[in-house]
């Protein structure tokens, strides 16, 4: 129904712009008019009751009357009901915004009125304006009553606010890197409006200044907000602070306490924690010290082996040998050096190492009591003379000659005798 009767409003609209001269008494011949009734203010959250009436100059036949009403934005629709009659024969649903479209098939009793129920949404404020337009149709077409304004107040809405993240002021050194740390900005109705923050200023970390960044936003109702961020570049600080006192080392403390006892409460007490008590040193140990710590040391004593030694002769000419722990000094031969035959020298053996060796020092020298240091029963290995050994070869090679030779004549005996062949068969005497 709702359709019908916007199609015929949209006709009556084309019929009337094409007739011009008609009358505000042809448009509105009834008189018909609207009366919105509700209180001056609204509070948001809350249900919002409008009061409507319609009511008649004169009288006359009407087929049909519509009603179209503009709320607020985001105004909510709850209910509708009538309140000298029955409610419209067409309403919007429940939950419906912006526009809400009634609708009468059977016109009402004049004066008639109803009512339905809204609900502003939470942070709303300000003035609000609802807006209503009345139409109906005889059976010459669509006429129109005047629209209907009223204007309703609500606590005065929240300005946005914008929400910058990171440090401000932000300090950065020259050549480093600029990040937006960024930010968020709500409206009154703590709506998220981050969207439409606008920043302007720029930041140059090549040069060392102070820069300024701001940050603006609006809404649709005009409200605005702004915040401003400081960023300071610096120049980079090359230098490096030296200890004017320099660690202790050993088992000393520097006076004063150290980083680990300030951030450690336990170890800040010195006489109830072993690692910051200082440790004695050990006392050196001797050179020739004697015990367990000189047997470490201590080298060991070596026998006596100058008994062994071949005693040293001297040739014409030569120097006796200087003793152990003296330098030699070179000096220039007198005379040019003799070659003598070496002599061989043996010392006698302990008698504890002949004991040992189940020997006897009688038992060890010969039959005419001198030391047999060559054993004279070794066996001596006969020289090979060369011509011996050329005519063992030449035996060797006629043997073998004689062995093939007696061989290929037995094969020529034995392969090579005369075929006899058996004479042919005579033939059978004639009979």
């Amino acid at each position: 129904m709702t359709g019908v009767l916007l199609l015929a409003t949209l006709m009556s609209s084309a019929v009337f712009a094409q007739n011009p001269a008609q009358t505000p008494e042809e448009v509105n011949p009834l008189g018909l008019g609207l009366t919105r009734q509700h209180a001056e203010t609204f509070e948001p959250g809350k249900p919002f009751q409008v009061t409507l009436t319609i009511s008649a100059a004169s009288a006359g036949t009407i087929t049909a009357m519509g009603l179209r009403e503009t709320l607020p934005p985001e105004w909510r629709l709850e209910t509708v009901a009538g309140a000298s009659g029955a409610p419209p024969d067409v309403s919007p649903a429940a939950g419906a915004t912006n526009l809400l479209e009634f609708a009468w098939i059977t016109v009402p009793q004049f004066p008639y009125t109803f009512t339905y129920m809204v609900t502003p949404p939470e942070g709303d404020g300000g003035t609000k304006v609802l807006h209503g337009a009345l139409e109906y149709r005889q059976m010459t077409g669509a006429h129109y009553a005047p629209p209907v304004m009223t204007e309703v107040r609500g606590p005065d809405s929240k300005p946005p606010a914008i929400t910058l993240k990171g440090a401000n002021p932000v300090t950065l050194s020259v050549g480093d890197a600029w990040q937006e740390p960024g930010y968020t900005a709500l409206d009154g109705k703590k709506q998220d409006i981050t969207g439409k923050v606008v920043v302007s200023g720029t930041v140059d970390t090549s040069r060392a200044a102070e820069y300024g960044l701001n940050y603006t936003v609006s809404t649709d109702d005009g409200q605005k907000a702004a915040a401003a961020r400081t960023v300071v570049v610096k120049e980079k600080d090359n230098t490096q602070t030296n200890p004017t006192t320099p660690p202790a080392t050993g088992g000393a403390r520097a006076a004063g306490p150290s980083g680990r006892e300030l951030s450690n409460p336990i170890a800040a007490s010195v006489d109830k924690n072993p690692g910051n008590q200082s440790q004695p040193a050990a006392p050196p140990q001797p050179a020739n010290a004697e015990g367990e710590a000189g047997a470490v040391t201590k080298k060991p004593e070596l026998p006596d082996l100058s008994a062994f030694r071949p005693p040293v002769t001297t040739q014409a000419g030569e120097k006796p040998p200087s003793p152990p722990g003296t330098v030699a000094t070179a000096t220039a031969p007198a005379s040019p050096a003799v070659s003598v035959p070496a002599v061989q020298h043996r010392a006698p053996v302990p008698p504890e190492m002949l004991k040992s060796a189940a020997m006897t020092e009688a038992a060890r020298k010969g039959p005419n009591g001198t030391s047999s240091n060559t054993p004279s029963s070794a066996p001596k290995v006969p020289a090979t003379d060369p011509e011996a050994f050329t005519e063992i070869l030449v035996c060797v090679a006629i043997g073998l000659g004689l062995l093939v030779g007696l061989g290929l004549l037995g094969w020529r005996l034995v392969y090579n005798r005369p075929v006899r062949r058996k004479p042919p068969p005579s033939p059978p005497p004639a009979r």
